[in-house]
């Protein structure tokens, strides 16, 4: 399915639960809209559309793409999305409304794009997580410093784990055996004198 969802912007719906925004300039309000995507007009549907228009509730989009044309993203547009996980930007930093930001999720943006570096991740929420793409949309992880979660001995190998800070991933690595350390000569020193005191000797 798709449709209208700016003067100069169109959105398409997908089965695997993508909404795809493309095209140019801001998006339109979305401030009435509790359950279907704001702009969905029956109307405008195509009949030949093989995903039907009770399938494209708001609770049924998991996943946001916005294209680099996009320049702001409207009142209330996040507010049905309630199962939403991602939204990959793939160009500058729309102006967004905080309206309708009440719940966590993955923030996928253009790390080469100065106006992202300087973004106020106020309007989102704690628990978001900002994860930076290469040109090419790939994801390269930043990974924080080993914690070791299993200690080594000299009878088996140790674990470590390090996580990355953006998206959270975490990999685990072997911590190798301690080495024996082997004793080849010892020296006892004595001292010049003893003085017997009468008790048992250890």
């Amino acid at each position: 399915a798709m449709g209208n969802c700016g003067n100069s912007a169109v959105w398409r719906f997908y089965e695997d639960g993508t909404l795809r925004i493309s095209g140019d300039g801001p998006l339109w309000d979305n401030l009435y809209s509790s359950s279907l995507i704001g702009w969905v007009d029956e109307e405008l549907i195509k009949e030949e559309d093989s995903f039907a228009l009770e399938n494209i509730r708001g609770d049924s989009v998991k996943n946001i793409v916005i294209d680099a044309g996009i320049t702001r993203l409207g009142m209330g547009i996040l507010r049905s999305f309630e199962n939403l996980e991602s939204i990959t930007f793939r160009g500058p930093l729309p102006d967004i409304d905080q309206q309708g930001l009440y719940h966590g999720f993955r923030i996928y943006y253009p790390e080469a794009e100065d106006s992202w570096k300087n973004a106020d991740k106020s309007i989102f929420t704690s628990s978001t997580k900002w994860i930076s793409l290469d040109e090419n949309g790939v994801h390269h992880h930043k990974w924080g410093a080993w914690k070791t979660i299993k200690a080594a001995t000299v009878q088996a190998e140790g674990r470590k784990e390090r996580s990355c800070t953006e998206c959270g991933v975490k990999t685990t690595a072997a911590i190798p055996k301690l080495d024996l350390i082997p004793i080849t000569s010892a020296k006892v020193t004595f001292p010049d004198s003893l003085v017997y005191n009468g008790l048992p000797q250890k």
